[in-house]
């Protein structure tokens, strides 16, 4: 079955799944970069850490490789999950809602 619209990153909306047995939804706001908030274990959040999302969710969070900051996170944590979301939702898995 495929969906009815196809996501892009850039697109504003929530959408909600279940990874790794998790439910997890992500809100996208226009605002840009600081514009997501994830809903996991029961709250929202508008900040995660990225070890936390790759280890509990198998995410992986995308790190900048060179320069003074090295290793750290080059894309908004819940940019990482939403990625992640769209993904997953444009393949047609049936578990991932677009929920506007």
């Amino acid at each position: 079955m495929q969906n009815s619209k196809r996501i892009i990153y850039n697109d504003p909306g929530t959408l909600e799944g279940h990874i790794n047995n998790q439910l997890v939804k992500v809100r996208h706001s226009e605002t840009g970069q600081s514009g997501f908030q994830v809903f996991w274990d029961g709250q929202w959040y508008s900040y995660l850490f990225a070890g936390l999302v790759e280890e509990e969710l198998g995410i992986e969070v995308h790190h900048k490789k060179k320069g003074t900051q090295k290793g750290y996170p080059s894309e908004a944590v819940g940019r990482s999950i939403w990625r992640y979301l769209v993904d997953h939702y444009n393949d047609c898995d049936p578990g991932v809602k677009y929920l506007g």
